[in-house]
């Protein structure tokens, strides 16, 4: 109960704040008592079954089986065998299956999010929904867009802000509620295409403010950016970023072109006046999925994120951006203040996690499965010894003795491997969904596993087999 208990705390300190009432989670005794139950039962399944099997062996047919003075008995042994594989070949799919995770882990922290995330400081602000309409300071665009003009007045005054802008999706991060898991939701029209469906065209609505690409370093590739003068009452624009115009636009040019989103059908036609590089809004593991940003003066969100480019930490910026939003409006909740490589590294948590589990259970299976080798090949040594005293006496080297056995770990080993192998390869496309820039069937992954697991089983078994040259020949016959 004490080691369930330990281990369950070592292990929530690496599970990710953002699995759902993770703080609930704590030792069950009705699982704690299930899980007793099923060791002991299985102790004495696997206890009792060779006790009774050693029971019936008849005495001729033990004769038989061991009078060549091994005292290895085949049936078992090719039992102990059939172990030994099974073990190798499940530690092989758990390596397999980690290794995979790991090579995504590692190309996700590689990944280029699309802008420069050094010195840049993020928080969030959620404007009230009050029940009651008329008292909701917030409640249509022109005064949303007074309020986002002096809450950006007020952050570029900080000391040590050089920049300051708002966005509805922090980049990196899945938080737009225009895409659900990486996938656009919203539809929009094309003017001059009006056979083409909502459902056909599809983009996520990103708001930002006119700085918002100074602010992360963002190329513009064409056209131009926001202004202040892109407000409430001023023609309607946007800019889409390259997945936008290669998707939709691929032959033709997109600046000049009107779009307009199914929910606001009553909204004039909004101009696209720029090209923007593509930015990982929706995570670093998601591609090509096309953003059109509109100006937060003329469509905002009750949902605000703030982006900083800044010389001050995160810690240092806090209470001044606090202070800041509270002295517009006290009510105003501030929360997840942030660096912006913070904010990219926990958006890799969960992976990392998932990772560093599967690498711990496949750790656990290799163990096991050198504890497994050695313990069958230290038990050979021991039951053969007259078997190894006889040989050496006719003539037999030691390191004949000791390459006998180490044949036999690592035949038991090539098997599991094998065994593994096969079933990784068969079944990798499950995982593809848990990947990013790696294949299923990774040749590294394929090839390191095998020859880190016949390394592994070549140490397992070279112990015992070296303890096999150490009989001595007259101490083994004068036993026979």
């Amino acid at each position: 109960v004490a080691a369930a208990a330990g281990t369950l705390g070592f292990i929530l300190r690496f599970v990710p704040s953002n699995i759902p009432r993770l703080n609930e989670v704590r030792i069950d005794w009705v699982v704690l008592s299930v899980a007793l139950l099923i060791s002991i039962l299985t102790g004495l399944l696997f206890g009792l079954a060779p006790a009774l099997h050693s029971a019936k062996v008849a005495l001729s047919s033990a004769i038989r089986e061991g009078g060549g003075g091994s005292g290895y008995s085949t049936k078992t042994g090719r039992l102990r065998d059939v172990l030994i594989v099974s073990e190798v070949a499940l530690a092989v799919i758990l390596m397999v299956g980690a290794g995979l995770l790991l090579r995504t882990l590692r190309d996700l922290l590689q990944e280029n999010p699309g802008f420069n995330p050094t010195r840049v400081v993020t928080a969030n602000i959620q404007l009230p929904n009050p029940n009651e309409r008329e008292k909701d300071p917030y409640l249509d665009i022109p005064h949303r867009a007074t309020f986002n003009r002096e809450l950006l007045r007020r952050m570029k005054a900080i000391p040590g802000v050089e920049l300051a802008a708002i966005t509805s999706a922090l980049p990196g991060t899945n938080t737009n509620p225009n895409a659900v898991g990486g996938i656009a939701n919203e539809g929009f029209a094309i003017e001059d295409r009006p056979d083409e469906s909502f459902q056909d065209l599809r983009a996520e609505r990103i708001r930002i403010s006119p700085d918002y690409f100074k602010v992360l370093q963002t190329s513009l590739l064409r056209g131009r950016s926001f202004t202040e003068d892109d407000e409430d009452g001023k023609p309607l624009v946007a800019i889409i970023d390259e997945s936008t115009a290669h998707k939709y636009w691929p032959t033709l040019d997109p600046l000049g072109r009107r779009v307009r989103f199914i929910r606001d059908p009553a909204k004039p036609w909004t101009t696209i006046v720029g090209i923007v590089k593509d930015i990982k809004s929706d995570g670093l593991d998601i591609d090509g999925v096309p953003h059109i940003y509109v100006s937060t003066y003329q469509d905002s969100s009750k949902r605000l994120s703030l982006v900083f480019r800044t010389s001050l930490s995160a810690t240092v910026l806090e209470p001044q951006i606090r202070h800041e939003i509270q002295s517009i409006d006290p009510g105003l909740p501030v929360f997840g203040v942030a660096s912006m490589n913070d904010v990219l590294d926990r958006s890799l948590a969960s992976r990392r996690f998932s990772a560093d589990l599967v690498g711990g259970l496949a750790g656990l299976a290799v163990l096991l499965a050198s504890i497994g080798i050695y313990g069958l090949l230290a038990y050979m040594v021991g039951q053969r010894s007259r078997e190894i005293g006889i040989r050496m006496a006719l003539g037999a080297r030691p390191e004949d003795i000791q390459r006998m056995f180490l044949r036999k770990g690592v035949a038991l080993a090539g098997v599991g491997v094998v065994a593994g192998l096969i079933f990784s390869a068969s079944t990798a496309s499950v995982m593809a969904s848990l990947l990013y820039g790696v294949r299923p069937h990774d040749p590294v992954v394929f090839v390191i596993v095998p020859l880190l697991l016949f390394a592994i089983a070549a140490v397992a078994s070279y112990l015992p087999a070296r303890r096999a040259t150490q009989v001595n020949p007259l101490s083994a016959i004068r036993e026979a």
